[in-house]
């Protein structure tokens, strides 16, 4: 076993200004994957040298999550009034700015120093520099904005709109939606691939979805699709890859998509309700809410490496630096 600082990691709370905290990192975090859970409020760092695995318990459930760079992460919750800012050097927590209630997605940009969230409760999405912490916009877009993506070279941000069954086009230096258009039903996952956007979701009630869908964000016209497993739900992308990975929670899978000819590659099977996916060079790393689980899967041959057990509803994910 090795030594830790700490058995159990327990929160700790300062009345050091408006609300900061402080959670007690493990040691060696720069080694961890941290994830959080959707179903009770709780931060685990699973060691990925020995698997061995430290809890936190917290104030509030974290809904999203979004690195910014090696020692800084981004955390909100759908029930919180701010998004917040957490060292990974010293586990100090500090309020970044007030959003209200209802942020359920986070997306940076590293080019500008931005910070993109969608707001499901108040049908927006935010704009915020890091350089000052400044809220610069709130744009309004469709009914429960819950998934985003950028164009870099045009300056857009796509937004999928769930309950609109809609993509927003987003212009980044004006601040405006200058286009919408409809896509599938119930629609969640985005991926954009320097031309068109990859689109997943449930689909309609009583007509599961089993189609990755493709569309031109010009025309809105849909291009192509992909069959692949029951309600698509994530599409994740590393800079290093050919490849899009595509989370299926309803039945429990996950493909390999080749981005330029479009057919599947590879898929694995993994514990019941995937809903979240981040990677490195050499492995996925997958949750599975019901399956209460991280799935670790090598790339290369797209083989479960290591599956490890965890506490109730595991969720969003961060590596730690040695494993970005």
């Amino acid at each position: 076993m090795k030594n830790y600082c700490f058995i159990l990691v327990m929160l700790a709370v300062f009345l050091t200004g408006c609300g900061n905290q402080k959670i007690l990192l493990p040691d060696h975090v720069d080694e961890t994957v941290m994830i959080s859970h959707l179903k009770k409020p709780l931060l685990s760092f699973v060691h990925l040298d020995s698997y061995e695995i430290d809890s936190s318990e917290l104030e509030y459930r974290i809904t999203a999550m979004e690195k910014i760079n090696h020692n800084h992460v981004i955390l909100s919750g759908e029930e919180q009034e701010a998004v917040q800012k957490l060292n990974m050097e010293d586990g100090s927590v500090t309020e970044l700015f007030e959003t209200g209630k209802g942020v359920n997605g986070l997306l940076f940009q590293s080019e500008n120093n931005r910070l993109y969230y969608s707001n499901g409760q108040e049908d927006k999405v935010g704009v915020v520099s890091l350089d000052n912490g400044e809220l610069e916009a709130e744009i309004s877009v469709g009914k429960l904005p819950i998934a985003m993506a950028i164009d870099p070279v045009s300056q857009l941000l796509y937004v999928v709109n769930s309950e609109s069954s809609s993509i927003s086009a987003v212009d980044l230096e004006s601040h405006e939606e200058i286009n919408t258009f409809s896509i599938i039903n119930r629609p969640n996952g985005l991926f954009f691939d320097g031309k068109y956007l990859w689109v997943g979701g449930h689909g309609d009630y009583g007509t599961l979805n089993e189609y990755v869908y493709i569309y031109d964000p010009v025309t809105g016209k849909e291009v192509d699709r992909i069959k692949v497993g029951l309600m698509p739900v994530v599409l994740y992308h590393h800079p290093n890859d050919s490849n899009v990975h595509v989370i299926c929670h309803g039945s429990s899978t996950v493909y390999s998509i080749n981005i330029e000819n479009r057919t599947i590659t590879n898929k694995v099977e993994v514990d019941a309700n995937p809903y979240a996916v981040t990677g490195d060079k050499q492995n996925l790393y997958v949750t599975s809410m019901d399956g209460n689980s991280l799935s670790i899967i090598n790339k290369s041959t797209f083989q479960i490496e290591k599956k490890v057990s965890l506490a109730d509803g595991p969720y969003q994910m961060i590596l730690g630096e040695e494993n970005e």
